[in-house]
């Protein structure tokens, strides 16, 4: 008697081909053959998330012995609890790698702040003659800060002090780094992040008392910041409201309630910096994901759905929006103060102290700067174009 071929068999038969010849097109990167694939597959195998699925997937037949003797229908109700269990895992292995990945360079990065401390201030390039050497300004990266050193750019040329052009910017660490060793003279930073990179506690302070608490810190290192130039912005989670209404989120706490079924995107600094993001974590949210983006797609993401939280600041272009709710603190969670001001060097604060203590951004023209800027698809021409109708008091 012919034996009857259970249909289970032939389904997870054609089920893992599949899977089997997706894996191989997985593994092999765009660009190459897939005959020079397999002339040298080490050399050229690439593994990623997807990948790790589908290899996942082809273990499927290990739960075939619990569906040997169910007929199709059956079989395939069996198969989907499977897959759900499998990909369960999945989802959890994903979010342990995207929370996780950042922990040894935010190690790093905390090391290096402490490092910071022991620093001493180095001289200037090579000497402290503004006409052998002149001031060079530092940036941040990302587009208010580039604005902002085009504006101070032209403030000391207009002022007759030799000045160089400045680039585009670093992080926040290299950029203290930088000025510390001698390589730039001054730039805006804000003072919140100020008090967290020298190891301060941060509490909601005003601009002045600020300034002075940082200055106690600062003087150690030979750097002085100078008056407030007139803005705060403050960084807080934001989501579309459609997304924030349908999980009833409106403050902090009740983010850190509904985190764990939320995607969360940052830039890459944020998720470093201990007083970003692992401060989201102490106290008490953890998101299904996190998302790496970049610093000026913070919220575009939001639009397009890529993930449902994000970060954004009083000064963003698209804070005022209708369709964004921007979470608000509460008792749990206290709002970092962040009022920009130029930080300079002492051996070059004599020079810049009288002009940059003259500029005066009130947070609407920021606000409209930054505007015009992300209109201007953040192009370096578009940035200069600004700074100078700043100059000349048009914006």
């Amino acid at each position: 008697m012919k034996k009857e071929v259970n249909p289970a068999v032939i389904l997870i038969f054609f089920y893992e081909t599949i899977i089997f010849i997706l894996l191989i097109g997985a593994l092999i990167p765009p660009g190459v053959s897939f005959w020079d694939f397999l002339k040298d597959p080490i050399k050229f195998m690439q593994v990623n998330e997807f990948v790790i699925a589908l290899t996942l997937a082809l273990f499927l037949p290990l739960v075939y012995k619990n569906i040997q003797k169910v007929k199709l229908f059956g079989a395939e109700v069996e198969l989907r609890q499977e897959v759900t269990k499998v990909r369960r895992d999945l989802d959890q292995v994903k979010k342990d790698m995207s929370d996780q990945k950042y922990d040894y360079e935010r190690a790093l990065f905390a090391i290096l702040s402490r490092l910071s401390g022991k620093m001493e201030i180095q001289p200037r390039r090579l000497s402290s003659s503004l006409e052998e050497v002149p001031i060079e300004i530092g940036s941040l990266d990302f587009a208010e800060s580039w604005i902002l050193t085009q504006i101070v750019y032209r403030k000391l040329e207009a002022s007759n002090i030799p000045v160089t052009e400045p680039g585009l910017g670093e992080t926040t660490l290299m950029t203290f780094f930088n000025m510390i060793s001698g390589k730039i003279d001054v730039f805006i930073w804000y003072s919140g992040t100020g008090m967290a990179l020298a190891g301060m506690d941060v509490k909601p302070h005003d601009a002045e008392e600020g300034r002075k608490e940082l200055n106690d810190i600062y003087k150690k290192w030979g750097l002085k910041w100078l008056q407030p130039i007139g803005f705060e912005t403050c960084e807080g989670p934001v989501m579309l409201s459609e997304q924030a209404d349908r999980f009833k989120i409106t403050t902090m706490t009740d983010l850190a309630n509904n985190s764990h079924r939320l995607v969360f995107g940052a830039n890459r600094e944020y998720f470093l910096r201990h007083w970003s993001y692992p401060r989201l974590k102490r106290l008490g949210v953890r998101f299904r994901k996190v998302t790496e983006v970049s610093i000026n797609d913070r919220l575009s993401g939001l639009y397009e759905k890529e993930f449902d939280v994000g970060i954004g600041y009083t000064t963003d272009p698209e804070i005022n929006d209708s369709r964004l709710r921007v979470i608000e603190y509460d008792n749990r969670f206290e709002p970092i103060s962040q009022f920009a001001m130029p930080l300079c060097r002492n051996d070059v604060a004599h020079h810049v102290a009288a002009v940059l203590d003259d500029l005066k951004i009130t947070s609407k023209q920021m606000h409209e700067l930054n505007f015009r800027a992300k209109k201007a698809a953040y192009k370096k021409l578009a940035i200069k174009g600004l700074a100078d109708e700043f100059q000349r008091g048009y914006i």
